[in-house]
């Protein structure tokens, strides 16, 4: 795929640790390197720079903050102009949060850690591949997701849900870019041994779980040793190399001292009566009541209209949310459940915005008497012709920000009520596997997945459970139209027929709003008490949940 079997290389974050590990190990490879990393490390670059000079290998350093479009796009230039080209971009730079609990992340927490690990990311994608596309001569864009970016960590959730997003924007960038030979890769790390792992470790609120002693734990680690930044440089060095051409769209998972640590933090997290399992959960009923009040954001319309009259024959007083202008089909939403014997109040809001989600939650518990079941449905498309950082940035804020406020206030509610609870959001069959054409939605949606496997691990201790449900194509206004996709398909093809295979399912037909909130509906239900941090098809889990829905209603006759 790469025409030349060396190059050049840029690796962001690169100061220390692994980034630093990754550079040595490109440039022993043969590659000359860029290096990046923000200003305030210009020692440790400069160090790192006369280490590669002695492999007789070039070194440029490039000061950038992944995070400003403008900083990427220059450093991209930047390299390009001192090397003659680019032909392999490591989007390394990431930071780690403080370990909390979700009801207790700020948002700026949240958002600073998106920023840094996703966007970042994203920005590096989209300028070294214009680059690649350029040159012609193929390339190799590869990224840092990590462990928590498969699987949900307890008292991570912007770093998880940050995680996850690099993998659904590999996923995507892998479709769309094959064609020019360039593969897209990511690979995700346990704890290796860095300043950054390092300065976790002094968090006394990890010191609390991390429990390395344990002779079980230990005796469970495939290797006995703790990650160092070599073994991960390894990992990139081959996802560089002429042969991995093949290797396109994967995460390349260290877990080889991981897989101890994880299980060491597990155990820790049950003795100090921590939810670390689903199998830690005692068997009794999650809610309380068997019915109580939803707030289903998003429903004005579409899925969430759906989902609002669902739950209210369902027996569930329904709180209606959506943003001002839609105030009007709200009312009409309200009179359709006011028809069905349900109390309704309608809590406008952008979900967005931290200080309307707190209010609306408020709003709803005083209203209505409390808050069992949240919904957070709302969300947003991206134009599938155009795709711009202040666009990742609205995508993002919506469907990503917006199930992690609601989540975070709606848990902090249901806590201080004491009968437990459902957490439920919408992420989409392209938060499972990439989607050409549509980045920004699949990174996303992927965030959902990994948000609320963090949540359900953080808040079975309160039987709330989390859970998300993956509609394919549905009917609604916000579906893609055959009008866009035919536009995009006179310059595009390929690509329209990817993206169209790519979200395509057994089912040979659009689903319907109903059908999704018939998967809602069970989600909401006692039946669903075991359920928690699951993301569920709607072609896959037709049958069961028309199996619970039978069983209900034998169970009232």
């Amino acid at each position: 795929i790469m025409s030349i079997s060396k190059g050049i290389a840029l690796i962001t974050g690169s100061a220390q640790g692994i980034g630093r590990g990754i550079a040595l190990r490109l440039a022993k490879d043969g590659f000359d390197i860029a290096l990046n990393d923000v200003p305030s490390k210009s020692d440790q670059l400069r160090a790192v720079a006369e280490d590669i000079n002695k492999l007789d290998r070039k070194a440029h350093i490039i000061h950038a903050d992944v995070t400003v479009e403008e900083q990427v796009k220059g450093m991209v230039q930047d390299v390009t102009h001192h090397f003659g080209g680019l032909d392999v971009m490591v989007a390394n730079a990431g930071i780690a949060q403080e370990l909390v609990p979700l009801i207790s992340t700020e948002l700026d927490v949240w958002e600073r850690v998106m920023a840094v690990n996703a966007r970042g990311a994203f920005l590096c994608y989209r300028y070294a591949a214009a680059q690649m596309i350029k040159q012609g001569r193929g390339g190799r864009l590869i990224a840092a997701s990590s462990v928590a970016g498969k699987m949900g960590h307890p008292l991570n959730s912007a770093y998880t849900a940050s995680k996850f997003a690099v993998r659904g924007l590999t996923q995507t960038a892998a479709l769309e870019l094959g064609r020019y030979g360039i593969t897209v890769n990511s690979y995700a790390p346990g704890v290796i041994q860095t300043p950054m792992s390092g300065a976790l470790m002094t968090y006394r609120c990890l010191a609390r779980f991390y429990d390395t002693s344990d002779s079980k734990t230990i005796a469970k680690r495939p290797v006995k040793h703790n990650g160092q930044p070599e073994d991960i440089a390894a990992i990139v060095s081959y996802l560089a190399s002429k042969e991995a051409q093949f290797i396109t769209g994967k995460l390349s998972t260290y877990i080889l001292s991981a897989q101890g640590i994880g299980r060491a933090i597990s155990l820790r997290l049950a003795k100090d009566g921590f939810d670390a399992a689903l199998n830690d959960v005692n068997p009794r009923l999650l809610m309380s009541i068997f019915k109580g009040v939803a707030l289903v954001t998003g429903s004005a319309q579409g899925i969430g209209h759906a989902i609002a009259l669902r739950l209210a024959r369902d027996g569930f007083d329904v709180a209606l949310n959506d943003l001002a202008s839609k105030s009007a089909q709200l009312h009409n939403v309200a009179k359709d459940i006011g028809s069905i014997g349900r109390k309704t109040c309608l809590a406008v809001a952008d979900v967005s915005d931290e200080e309307q989600v707190r209010g609306m939650v408020q709003h709803v518990a005083n209203e209505l008497g409390g808050l069992d079941v949240m919904v957070a449905n709302a969300g947003i498309e991206q134009n599938i012709c155009l795709m711009t950082s202040d666009l990742w940035e609205k995508v993002m804020a919506v469907n990503a920000r917006g199930p992690f406020l609601c989540y975070k206030h709606a848990a902090t509610q249901m806590i201080k009520q004491g009968r437990g609870g459902r957490l439920i959001a919408a992420s989409s069959v392209a938060g499972k596997t990439g989607t050409p054409l549509i980045s920004a939605y699949c990174a996303s949606k992927f965030a959902v997945r990994g948000l609320t496997q963090t949540a359900a691990l953080e808040l079975a201790r309160y039987d709330i459970t989390a859970n998300s449900y993956a509609p394919g194509l549905i009917r609604t206004a916000m579906g893609t139209s055959n009008a866009a996709l035919a536009a995009l398909a006179s310059t595009n093809s390929e690509l329209v027929e990817l993206m169209k295979n790519s979200l395509n399912s057994a089912i040979k037909r659009e689903g319907q709003p109903e059908e999704v909130a018939g998967i809602v509906s069970y989600l909401a239900s006692k039946e669903a008490q075991f359920v928690t941090g699951q993301c569920l098809n709607l072609k896959v889990f037709m049958g069961l949940q028309q199996r619970a829905h039978d069983a209900r209603l034998q169970a009232n006759a």
